[in-house]
């Protein structure tokens, strides 16, 4: 089920626009200086205050002392806690101990290992970040390409079959998403990439499997990979 988060709600009009859309969630960042939505926890408050009842205040943190969280949540300015600062488990055992509120702790994803990190996290949920949505590294479909690895990753997924995986993706964050495809089967997981990229194929693939109007016309090893022998089998069918 989608559900829907508008977060960074610094004024009473802000309040008033997602009172009359009523999405599920609304976020105010809290004690956070260095965000242009950072508001005060007395300012978090009287925002919270104006919600409409069905709309869920989520605190938004980044390293927030425990007591400092666990107050706005026993007091019920916020629902839920939004962890984004480097909170680790000793952090969230104590935050547990303060209240029984829900925690959720955000991970920026840029690598399989970063999901299992969050796998194995305390809190009630996890979000998986691909970079704040600045469109610097990944972008909007590099982004969700991403999630979907990391979300393969939590499920413990034995094969992961990616088509087109890097398109929409710009030239300069293409390496780093090879790394770390090459990084999810060096955790001995099995990846099967579709593409018409050729150099993307040669560089990532052990074993190549040519395809022409839904026959298998080539098989070709790393070794032996060449533009020109895919193309041969591709267009020619190997004959």
């Amino acid at each position: 089920m989608t559900r829907i988060k508008i977060c960074g709600l610094t004024r009473p009009c802000d309040v008033d626009y997602v009172n009359r859309y009523v999405p599920d969630y609304c976020g105010f960042v809290i004690n956070v200086p260095r965000s242009r939505r950072n508001v005060t926890p007395q300012r978090a408050r009287e925002l919270a205050a104006r919600l409409n009842p069905g709309i869920v205040p989520v605190g938004v943190f980044v390293d927030e002392s425990q007591s400092a969280v666990a107050r706005l949540l026993n007091e019920g300015v916020i629902a839920a806690a939004q962890l984004h600062g480097a909170e680790d488990a000793s952090y969230i055992k104590e935050l547990r101990r303060l209240t029984a509120g829900t925690l959720i702790q955000a991970f920026r994803v840029a690598s399989p290992a970063d999901a299992e990190r969050a796998a194995e996290s305390l809190a009630d949920y996890v979000l998986l970040d691909s970079g704040g949505g600045t469109g610097e590294r990944f972008g909007k479909e590099g982004g969700k390409q991403l999630v979907e690895i990391a979300k393969a990753v939590l499920e413990d997924a034995k094969v992961l079959i990616m088509d087109e995986p890097t398109r929409g993706i710009d030239v300069g964050a293409k390496s780093e998403f090879y790394k770390m495809i090459c990084e999810y089967a060096r955790m001995g997981k099995g990846v099967i990439l579709i593409s018409s990229e050729l150099p993307e194929i040669i560089g990532l693939s052990d074993r190549i499997i040519v395809m022409r109007e839904g026959r298998v016309t080539g098989e070709v090893s790393r070794k032996d990979a060449t533009e020109e022998l895919i193309l041969q089998y591709a267009m020619l069918g190997g004959d």
